[in-house]
């Protein structure tokens, strides 16, 4: 098996939330390893506005979160015209919705349509995406899944197989710099990026 070839890793975005200067990064990222192909982790978007969770009358409205959303989107689809993106709990949200009141996916615009994004290839939801013996995935299956995740991601198991995630229940790390074996070697940078809107707070993470 020939050497494998860097992959960027975009951890979890959730526009119109993004930090500013992260495209600037990621691009940065993307020359300094090589990288010759590029996966969205998921939750491209956040849709606090639609969750399920408690309302804030605070937060933006569901139209002015979209129109904010949508502007960071194109932004990044500029930047990164061709993406592995998997979908996440936040990216599916309207689904979600729509389906607690009958509607068929029939009537719903697709993933592509909705956010402009035909460049992209769309994984469904819970999807795992293999590159060179890595496995890919947003990790929201539920918290049996969450805590396999985190093992397999530990340095000191061994396996044939290693994966990485964003969705992770509380924790917002993950390894970035993995050895699979002398002939497939992954090499990826991983950020959590979160915005409070009614704070201003902004993190990035970068953990290469």
């Amino acid at each position: 098996m020939g050497k494998s070839k860097p992959v960027l890793v975009i951890g979890d975005t959730h526009a119109p939330a993004m930090l500013d200067g992260y495209i600037a990064f990621l691009k940065k990222i993307q020359k300094k390893h090589g990288c010759v192909r590029v996966v969205h982790i998921g939750d491209l978007v956040d849709w606090n506005s639609i969750s399920f969770h408690e309302k804030d009358p605070s937060m933006p409205s569901p139209v002015e979160e979209f129109n904010r959303a949508y502007k960071q989107v194109q932004k990044l689809y500029k930047a990164f015209p061709k993406v592995d993106y998997m979908i996440g709990n936040h990216s599916s949200l309207p689904a979600r919705k729509a389906r607690m009141i009958g509607l068929p996916n029939d009537v719903m615009k697709s993933f592509k349509d909705l956010w402009q994004v035909n460049g992209w290839t769309i994984h469904p939801r819970y999807a795992d995406l293999e590159i060179d013996r890595v496995i890919y995935r947003h990790g929201d299956k539920g918290k049996a899944v969450t805590w396999l995740h985190i093992r397999m991601l530990s340095p000191s198991l061994s396996q044939s197989f290693k994966d990485t995630c964003t969705h992770r229940l509380g924790l917002s790390t993950t390894q970035t710099k993995v050895n699979v074996s002398s002939e497939c070697r992954w090499v990826a940078e991983l950020t959590t990026v979160t915005k409070q809107w009614r704070t201003g707070k902004c993190t990035l993470t970068n953990l290469l």
